[in-house]
């Protein structure tokens, strides 16, 4: 079943590759077989630095076809294994003025560099053999991670399902949490903060269900939420007291 599972990623990847690279390396391989041969003239060199191996010397050349002038330009890696690899199979030095050799084809109305074709073929078609490996390499790598955390989540889950949560609601929205073991302590209820306004609310809840106590207008207001039903009640001093009846129906 595993198996099938990351073969399936694996097409799936390979075919989102192949719809965003195939048209290109679809073009370069006709013109490989299908095209006129051009004399151009290389313009500007553009030499780009970026650090970890990403510099590349941006290339600019002309050439006219049917009286028109067109202007292209592409890109030799300098840096990493981009740039030893051309230093080994392209080692060609190109310099401003110099004549280049282009291939074009007219139905597609494409060209490219005649030095830089097969290179660039060969190169598109491991970038879309590889791509998905490479994905479905992290997505194996990262599906350890990604279990620890869901069973961390259904860990939680577990422990607060059935438990009775003691919370209070700071006045920048923060909720602190604590879990009751055995009897609630309604010493923790410290009414004065709610009447001086330092928190918002205090509250108990079990599962989807709670109550909440809150102030306002000078009086208590108990929320009470239970069974997709939720219903306030304005109380007086006895609240402490109120509050242990609503808790037994948690």
């Amino acid at each position: 079943m595993r198996r099938k599972i990351y073969i399936t990623i694996y097409i799936l990847c390979l075919a989102i590759t192949v719809y965003i690279f195939g048209n290109f390396q679809k073009d370069l391989i006709v013109l490989g077989f299908n095209n006129e041969k051009i004399y151009g003239e290389i313009t500007n060199i553009e030499s780009i630095y970026r650090p970890g191996g990403g510099s590349f010397n941006r290339i600019i050349y002309s050439f006219k076809y049917n009286e028109e002038k067109y202007n292209r330009s592409f890109n030799r890696s300098t840096g990493g294994l981009g740039g030893i690899i051309n230093g080994l199979l392209m080692n060609r030095h190109y310099r401003i003025g110099q004549r280049i050799l282009i291939l074009y084809n007219s139905d597609l109305k494409f060209s490219y560099v005649r030095d830089g074709l097969l290179l660039r073929i060969i190169s598109l078609f491991v970038l879309i053999i590889l791509t998905p490996f490479i994905v479905l390499v992290i997505i194996i790598g990262i599906k350890s991670i990604i279990i620890e955390f869901l069973q961390k989540i259904k860990l939680k889950y577990l422990i607060y399902k059935n438990k009775i949560i003691f919370y209070e609601q700071d006045n920048n929205y923060r909720i602190k949490e604590s879990i009751i073991n055995g009897i609630f302590d309604y010493k923790k209820l410290i009414l004065k903060r709610l009447i001086e306004k330092t928190i918002i609310c205090y509250g108990l809840k079990k599962g989807n269900n709670f109550i909440e106590i809150s102030y306002s207008n000078s009086s208590y207001i108990l929320r009470i939420y239970k069974n997709g039903k939720e219903v306030e009640i304005v109380c007086d001093e006895n609240i402490k007291e109120m509050l242990k009846e609503y808790v037994k129906g948690l």
